[in-house]
């Protein structure tokens, strides 16, 4: 039997090394490699200063109507976390009680640390974008 959070290690290991096989076949691939880097290293402390809703929200905003940008494939990993439909996340989170929406953050939380983990072992970037490893399609001056 396996812990809660080996679980969401597997699970969030699976998400993270779909961007990064997808990064390696897009027309711009340090680009989404980057950003959702970022991302993962950002939103822990996006949660615990704006609060959930207002994280989601902003989020939702910077990927707009992009199903390819890395804010929208962040956004469809944690609702598949949280076993959301990623179309319905921001309205679960907006209608959740207390209790559920303190639930819901923990949760996001706590897999917010395999995301970094993940982030930075398979993407091979530190949270400003640069290279943490020898990396020929990780080009540093990428970052924006």
């Amino acid at each position: 039997m396996r812990t809660r959070s080996q679980t969401d290690a597997i699970r969030v290991l699976k998400q993270v090394r779909d961007i990064r096989d997808a990064a390696s076949t897009d027309a711009a691939p340090t680009d989404l490699k980057i950003r959702y880097a970022a991302l993962a290293y950002r939103f822990p402390l996006l949660i615990l200063r704006n609060g959930l809703q207002q994280t989601i929200g902003f989020l939702e905003g910077k990927a707009g109507s992009d199903a390819a940008s890395a804010e929208y494939c962040f956004l469809r990993h944690i609702a598949e976390m949280l076993d959301v439909d990623p179309r319905e996340l921001s309205e679960v989170i907006a209608n959740a009680g207390l209790a559920d929406y303190r639930r819901h953050t923990r949760r996001c939380l706590s897999v917010a640390i395999w995301y970094r983990r993940f982030a930075e072992s398979l993407l091979g970037l530190d949270p400003t974008g640069n290279a943490t490893m020898e990396d020929e399609d990780v080009d540093t001056d990428a970052t924006t």
